[in-house]
C-alpha cells in the first residue's frame, strides 16, 4: 500500500485556528503566527467546483478536503518537494506528478510528549509534488499539497489519538527533521511491521469522525 505520514500541528478539530482551538508544536511559523495552512486540513471545501493545479491535474468537483503538511525550504527560500518516488511502491515515479491512491496519515505532538500521534488520515488522497495555491473568494490564498474527497477522511477525536508514531532521535526510526515520513523499510527493521500494524488499524477503525462535528467552545454553558 502506499503510505505517507505527515506531521503537522496539534489541534482538536482542525477547522480553522480558534480561540478554543489553536494550533501548538507546529513549527516556528505556527508559533508566531498562532495559525497556518495545516489548521483547516479537515475542514472541508463543499460544492468545491474542478480546480486544475499543475497541467496534469484537476481536483474533483464535491466536497473535498484539501491537506497541507510543511516541506520546508532551501536557504534559498525555494519550497522543498514531498519526493513521491520516496513513497511505497512508487520507486520508478521520479517524473511523476501526483501520486494518487494514497494512504495520507496525519500526525501531531501534543504538549508535553516526545512523539506524536495519528490524529487522522486521508484514503485515496492524491499527493502533489510541489506546493498549489487554492484561492479563497475573499482574496489571498492557501498552500496546500494533498487532497481526497470528504468521505475519505477520518480525524480522531483527542481521545481516541493513541497511535503513537515513533521518532528518529528516540526510537531510531520514524519522523527525523522534516515533516514527511516516508516510512523506508531499509530504514530499521521495526519499520514494516509497525506500518503494517497501522494499516491494520485504521481498516478496523469505526468509531466516531470529528470530520463530521461542529467546533464546541468547551468553555461556553
Amino acid at each position: 500500500m502506499k503510505i505517507l505520514f505527515c506531521n503537522i500541528a496539534w489541534m482538536e478539530w482542525y477547522k480553522g485556528a480558534l480561540p478554543y482551538d489553536m494550533p501548538v508544536n507546529g513549527g516556528a511559523y505556527i508559533k508566531e503566527n498562532r495559525d497556518g495552512a495545516d489548521c483547516d486540513n479537515f475542514w472541508a471545501v463543499e460544492n468545491f467546483t474542478p480546480y486544475r493545479i499543475n497541467k496534469d491535474t484537476v481536483i474533483p468537483k464535491g466536497n473535498i478536503m484539501l491537506g497541507y503538511v510543511a516541506t520546508g525550504s532551501t536557504r534559498n527560500g525555494d519550497a522543498h518537494q514531498i519526493k513521491l518516488e520516496r513513497i511505497q511502491g512508487c520507486e520508478a515515479c521520479k517524473d511523476v506528478d501526483p501520486i494518487e491512491d494514497v494512504l495520507v496519515v496525519f500526525c501531531a505532538t501534543r504538549v508535553g510528549e516526545r512523539r506524536p500521534f495519528v490524529v487522522g488520515w486521508y484514503k485515496h488522497a492524491t499527493v502533489v509534488r510541489n506546493y498549489f495555491k487554492y484561492y479563497l473568494e475573499g482574496g489571498g490564498y492557501l498552500l496546500k499539497n494533498i487532497f481526497c474527497r470528504e468521505e475519505d477522511a477520518v480525524l480522531l477525536p483527542v481521545n481516541l489519538r493513541k497511535w503513537r508514531v515513533p521518532r528518529a532521535t528516540v526510537d531510531k526510526y520514524g519522523f527525523g527533521q522534516s515533516n514527511v515520513w516516508y516510512a523506508d523499510y531499509e530504514q530499521a527493521e521495526e519499520v514494516k511491521p509497525w506500518v503494517e500494524d497501522i494499516i491494520a488499524k485504521i481498516k478496523d477503525y469505526d468509531g466516531p469522525n470529528l470530520r463530521d462535528e461542529e467546533p464546541m467552545d468547551p468553555y461556553e454553558n
